[in-house]
């Protein structure tokens, strides 16, 4: 033979066992009928001694069988072109032909009378997973159509196998496939970015998009298997609502709406029930009183010690007796200074909205932006003041016990400026959600507008009264109690998060406004962890792709580059270029894509258009006159309607990492 090629030798030795398997086809069809009538006389049998003769003489058959299925591979595997699916013939003893079930899940131990669940008598299964690949395409018909942030959210929850609805605008082949899912929003994206014509639609040309190239992306992989079309983003034809929002917050179906008000309008409620837990203390990140703090409970050293941190200056609420309420509500007006906000005036009422406290107090430090316009204070109504912070410390620790109930609406910055802890809150930002629903809170001053039907910090330019805000807080309380949970709460969506939690699904959202410092286990239970930045974002999801099914992050650099929002003034991160939030996101999404198992998808999608006009418009209305506002927004109608257009013309791309094995 050492005169016979490689290729030749190849050739010869397939032929040969192609003969072989021939050949051995006929035996195996001749003994069919001798199974079938060895496994009807085990179905009869009375004795044991024929029983285990029978299982044992099944038992040496089917070990052969095995052998001669992966022998099978072997010989009909050359004889296929790759674009053929070889076909394996199927043993006789894995399946009876005849017989009511299969010998392998039929027969029982015979030690245990169970069902032998790996085969007869423990011999494993052999699995034939599929190799089938894994493709998403968006149809044709969504193309013309326009896809929706609602087309993405029923996406996510199609392939994380936590709805039975089909998708009407893109096709999914072996959708089982998928492990893990990777979603962010990316708002700032522009079709330059796409080397589209700069100032284009992403709706204006399907085909051109199909063929799309994120800029940065050098991967040959990642650009073969980029997918990008276009979405558009939530709204009307003069108003932006948020993507965001709305890809968290799922629509639920009228049934689910009607059993989940009937499940909340069902109990009776006091204002104890509505008092925050730990976990929300923590997340909205309140002073911590040594009372929250359960010393039995599981890490309980580790919440005292991390606690502390940062409060060596704040004074706790102490238990004592008193007449009269034992409810008050609080609110602060503040001003700057260069070491961040400072006190300057604090009000309390009781629960009859009494004013008990209302005092000015002077900073220790100098006062860089008095803030009248929101806090109502000026230099002229401090100049004469001389209460001080530990005056005021002094006098709510002789007012408010430990074991009293404390009011307020985002009442965590109003502690945290007084630098004192209470146990027992209630806050209406947490009581009442937003319109939109979660991750957004609602003002107070819309709050009152809505339920309490009158107005609050009316921006005449006095700024706020903290009187009138604490008794607004009061009465908002009192209404909920009187109406009950589904008061003041949205019906009409559930948050992704939970949705998936019912599946067993593990998911998380990394963004901005998580809790400053949770916990772990804390931030695990809430699905959520702060970061500042969006470097610090996409590091997180590299390093928790291998934990979750499912990674929701939110990247804010390039909308805050190309001037499409503002960061928040406790935001102290420098911005960086258009440029560098581009590369930022390209070279961390290369990272993602290689740390990924296979069978992850990751699905990026933009959340708006182009925002420099809305936001122009905007401005202008805004700083018009009250009573001009309606006018100018009557004669700038047609340019509002093209800015919304355009704010509301959206991309999203896929990147789907698989490996499939060579057949």
């Amino acid at each position: 033979m050492s005169g016979v090629s490689p290729p030749e030798r190849a050739s010869e030795k397939s032929h040969q066992m192609h003969v072989m398997a021939e050949s051995a086809v006929p035996n195996e069809a001749k003994e069919e009928s001798t199974v079938n009538s060895r496994v009807a006389r085990l179905s009869i049998s009375e004795t044991d001694g024929n029983t285990r003769s029978i299982l044992s003489d099944l038992m040496q058959r089917t070990a052969k069988e095995d052998v001669a299925v992966e022998t099978s591979d072997e010989i009909v595997k050359p004889e296929f072109s790759k674009s053929r699916k070889p076909k394996r013939r199927r043993s006789s003893a894995v399946s009876v032909p005849g017989s009511a079930v299969s010998t392998r899940t039929a027969v029982k131990d015979n030690s245990s009378g169970k069902l032998a669940k790996n085969g007869i008598l423990g011999i494993p299964k052999k699995k034939r997973s599929s190799n089938k690949p894994v493709s998403v395409q968006v149809t044709e018909k969504a193309y013309e159509k326009g896809i929706s942030v609602r087309d993405l959210n029923d996406l996510t929850l199609y392939l994380m196998n936590a709805t039975n609805n089909p998708l009407r605008w893109a096709r999914v082949e072996n959708p089982k496939a998928i492990k893990k899912l990777v979603f962010l929003f990316v708002p700032g994206l522009e079709t330059e970015d796409f080397y589209l014509e700069k100032g284009s639609k992403f709706s204006d040309g399907a085909d051109n998009l199909k063929n799309a190239i994120l800029k940065g992306l050098e991967d040959s992989e990642m650009v073969k298997n980029l997918n990008c079309f276009p979405v558009r983003s939530p709204g009307s034809r003069t108003t932006i609502y948020s993507a965001y929002s709305s890809y968290v917050n799922i629509r639920l179906s009228k049934k689910e709406k009607q059993e989940l008000r009937e499940e909340l309008e069902r109990k009776k409620i006091t204002i104890n029930d509505l008092l925050l837990s730990l976990n929300e203390l923590f997340e909205y990140e309140y002073p911590i009183h040594p009372k929250s703090l359960d010393p039995t409970a599981k890490n309980a050293e580790y919440f005292k010690a991390e606690s502390e941190i940062g409060k060596t200056n704040f004074r706790d609420t102490v238990k004592f007796d008193h007449e009269g309420s034992h409810i008050f509500a609080l609110d602060c007006e503040m001003c700057l200074s260069e070491e961040g906000y400072v006190l300057t005036r604090v009000s309390i009422v009781d629960f009859d909205s009494n004013v008990v406290y209302d005092k000015l107090v002077k900073p220790d430090q100098p006062i860089i932006d008095y803030l009248t316009q929101y806090s109502g204070i000026t230099e002229e109504k401090l100049i004469n003041v001389s209460t001080s912070l530990n005056d005021v410390q002094n006098d709510i620790l002789k007012l408010i016990s430990e074991d009293d109930i404390l009011i307020g609406h985002s009442l965590n910055s109003d502690l945290n400026v007084l630098k004192i802890r209470h146990p027992k809150i209630v806050d209406t930002s947490v009581i009442f959600e937003h319109k939109a629903g979660p991750p957004f809170r609602a003002a107070l001053r819309y709050l009152a507008a809505t339920y309490l039907d009158y107005d609050i910090q009316t921006n005449d330019g006095t700024g706020h009264d903290s009187v009138e805000d604490a008794r607004a807080c009061m009465d908002l309380v009192k209404l909920k109690i009187l109406h009950g949970l589904a008061f003041g709460v949205g019906t009409n969506t559930e948050s992704i998060f939970d949705r998936l939690a019912k599946k067993e699904i593990k998911s998380i959202q990394l963004n901005d406004y998580a809790p400053k410092k949770a916990f772990p286990w804390i931030a695990e239970a809430n699905n959520s962890i702060r970061c500042t930045n969006d470097p610090e974002i996409l590091i997180a999801v590299e390093n928790k792709i291998n934990n979750y099914d499912f990674l929701l992050g939110r990247l804010r650099g390039l909308e805050y580059s190309r001037g499409y929002a503002l960061p928040r003034m406790s935001n102290t991160e420098v911005i960086p270029s258009p440029d560098e939030a581009l590369k930022t996101f390209t070279t961390s999404l290369q990272r993602i894509y290689d740390k990924s198992p296979s069978g992850t998808l990751i699905l990026a999608f933009s959340g708006c258009g182009s925002m420099k006009k809305w936001n122009e418009l905007m401005t202008q209305i805004n700083n018009a006159d009250k009573a001009e506002r309606k006018l100018e927004l009557k004669r700038l109608d047609a340019e509002i309607e093209d800015a919304v257009a355009r704010a509301r013309d959206a991309v999203a791309f896929t990147l789907l990492k698989q490996q499939i094995k060579e057949k």
